[in-house]
């Protein structure tokens, strides 16, 4: 039983909306930046080694933003902080779309990856607030999965829009879908 009472879901169709789209949206739409990344970086001036740094940047924020998201978290509650860790991925990758300097590239790229630890955390504590605990694995199992997948087929999709739209296209397509997360997340995830 979940804190207030309620039934638990199952780890299947119950949680498809609230769980299983919004985090195939995200990861797909971060993995488009994958392949055009180091090329927009290259585009503006950025030497080889700041390219590494700016291609690192959303890992180092994840990285350094994990525990006070944690405890963000506990103050806000799960909806919220789904909300803002989406909502910051999605307005930080469409200003890159919109603003290209090598400065706020690596700047909204470390927020990228604040608020890829906020979706993450508030995820996984959703997860556990509303499966069974003999239906956690499957969808804790799941949900890396599907990350796993978006990252993985993404970025040939992320190339080939740079290659049609321009390099600064992915990052406009990656906003939108962080910010269609948040829009789920706010229609179909209860506060628990």
């Amino acid at each position: 039983m979940s804190q207030q009472g309620k039934k638990p879901a199952a780890a299947g169709g119950a949680m498809l909306l609230p769980v299983y789209v919004p985090t195939a949206l995200l990861a797909f739409g971060q993995g488009l930046l994958v392949p055009t990344l180091p090329f927009y970086a290259d585009s503006l001036g950025a030497s080889k080694g700041m390219i590494g740094f700016i291609v690192a940047a959303a890992g180092i924020g994840t990285l350094l933003a994990d525990v006070p998201a944690g405890a963000l978290l506990g103050r806000t509650g799960r909806r919220p902080a789904m909300l803002i860790g989406a909502g910051t991925v999605g307005i930080s990758s469409l200003i890159i779309g919109f603003f290209p300097h090598i400065a706020a590239l690596i700047l909204l790229r470390l927020l990228a990856g604040v608020g890829t630890a906020l979706w993450g955390l508030s995820r996984h504590a959703y997860i556990t607030d509303v499966t069974a605990p003999t239906q956690r694995w499957r969808s804790i199992a799941i949900f890396g999965g599907i990350n796993r997948t978006g990252s993985l087929l993404a970025p040939a999709f992320g190339g080939v829009i740079a290659k049609f739209f321009g390099l600064d296209a992915p990052f406009v397509v990656a906003g939108i879908m962080a910010l269609l997360t948040a829009i789920i997340a706010l229609i179909y995830i209860p506060e628990t």
